[in-house]
C-alpha cells in the first residue's frame, strides 16, 4: 500500500476512489460517472496537491444504465431494498441512459 494509499486520480475536478492498482508507470482507478464530453485529468500523490500530466485527458461518453449491486428484502419482509451504483439517477428515467427494465427485468 504505502504511498499509492494517498494516491488519488481526478476527473474534471471529481476525485475517483483509491487507486484500484498502482506502481511507478501506471495508475488504474475506476472512473466517477460523468456528462458525455472531455475532462481533464490530474493526479495527487497526497490527496491533497493535484498536477495535470501533459496530454493526458479522458473523454466520458455518457451515462450508463445503473448496475444493480445487489438486492434484499428489508427486516419486516414488506420491502425489497435494491442498491445500485453510485451515479445519479433521477430514478425513473435513469437520467436519459434508458428504461428502468434495462436493470430490472
Amino acid at each position: 500500500a504505502g504511498a499509492a494509499a494517498l494516491m488519488r486520480v481526478a476527473f474534471g475536478g471529481v476525485v475517483a476512489t483509491a487507486p484500484l492498482f498502482a506502481n511507478e508507470t501506471h495508475v488504474i482507478v475506476a472512473a466517477p460517472w460523468g456528462y458525455a464530453g472531455f475532462a481533464s485529468v490530474t493526479i495527487s500523490l497526497n490527496a491533497q496537491q493535484f498536477s495535470s500530466p501533459a496530454g493526458v485527458e479522458f473523454e466520458f461518453v455518457g451515462l450508463h444504465a445503473p448496475e444493480l449491486l445487489g438486492a434484499a428484502f428489508g427486516t419486516a419482509g414488506t420491502q425489497l431494498v435494491l442498491t445500485f451504483d453510485s451515479q445519479p439517477t433521477n430514478r425513473g428515467g435513469m437520467a436519459g441512459g434508458g428504461p428502468c427494465a434495462l436493470v430490472l427485468d
